[in-house]
């Protein structure tokens, strides 16, 4: 995929994180979650497909990421 494919791409995926996110806190393996139900498995995003773009979101000012601890669990998650 290249030129106009790639950044129709790029900015329909930023428009899904972004309502995604409007609706409730959440981090980058629920947002991928969320999108592979909502569009029942036919996108199954990898890690390097959905990373960029709350990067990109955050990079406009659009969104604002923090690191936070979930109860119970020891890893730090970026919650969007």
């Amino acid at each position: 995929m290249s030129g106009p494919d790639k950044e129709l791409l790029r900015g329909t995926l930023d428009l899904v994180v972004l309502s995604i996110i409007s609706r409730q806190s959440t981090y980058g393996y629920a947002i991928m979650n969320s999108i592979k139900e909502q569009t029942e498995g036919r996108i199954d995003l990898k890690e390097g497909s959905l990373y960029p773009a709350p990067y990109r979101l955050e990079d406009a000012e659009a969104i604002e990421g923090v690191w936070e601890k979930p109860e119970g669990r020891g890893v730090l998650r970026k919650y969007y």
